[in-house]
């Protein structure tokens, strides 16, 4: 008798302890990629890192690693920026969210009116790029080799605003946008009161 018991005991505390870790693990939010075509990641990784923009969705962006695509979202409210390849203020980001993958617009055919045509002048145009800035003195830390699933980050052991990204070994200094700080806990680019960083 007190087996059969002791049976419907153990039954009973298997099921509620069942209960318990689904209620606690539906608890946990976790932001989940919005749904979008994945970008071709390069293979092998190049020198620098590459990044893609998420099509649907300007808070988020992929980072590609050893071929694979892997989905990140911006901090706070900050949207992807394409040309710095970093987290940035929306205004500064020029990306619209639309919900849903953006088409370009479709021609409509119109009829060419003729025009007369002028010699047009020969003109140079001349591009000239803005070195990034140097990467503040400070000890390099050392990255695994050879990379794992996911990026390796590192703080900068002597200014907030730079940090390490590691890729086949090589940590790689880089620096975060417009006055954010490198938050450890997140390895990414934050507001200076949630990055934590003295």
């Amino acid at each position: 008798m007190w087996r059969c018991s002791f049976l419907v005991l153990m039954v009973v505390l298997i099921v509620l302890l069942t209960i318990l870790a689904t209620t606690v693990t539906s608890a946990v939010v976790r932001a989940e990629c919005p749904a979008g075509e994945l970008p071709k990641c390069p293979f092998p990784d190049g020198p620098y890192s590459t990044f893609f923009p998420h099509p649907n969705d300007c808070r988020w962006f992929f980072h590609c690693s050893n071929g694979v695509a892997f989905c990140k979202v911006c901090p706070a409210d900050l949207h992807w920026n394409v040309a710095l390849e970093t987290c940035d203020f929306p205004f500064r980001a020029g990306c619209i969210s639309t919900g849903t993958p953006s088409t370009p617009p479709t021609p409509t055919p119109r009829r060419p009116t003729p025009t007369p045509r002028r010699p047009t002048p020969r003109t140079t145009t001349t591009t000239t790029t803005t070195p990034a800035p140097p990467c503040p003195p400070g000890e390099l830390p050392k990255c695994p080799f050879p990379d794992g699933p996911y990026s390796t980050f590192f703080p900068h052991p002597n200014d907030c605003h730079w940090f390490f990204h590691c890729s086949h070994g090589v940590p790689f200094c880089k620096v975060c946008p417009a006055g954010l700080h490198w938050n450890a806990k997140l390895d990414t680019c934050d507001f200076p009161f949630r990055a934590g960083c003295v």
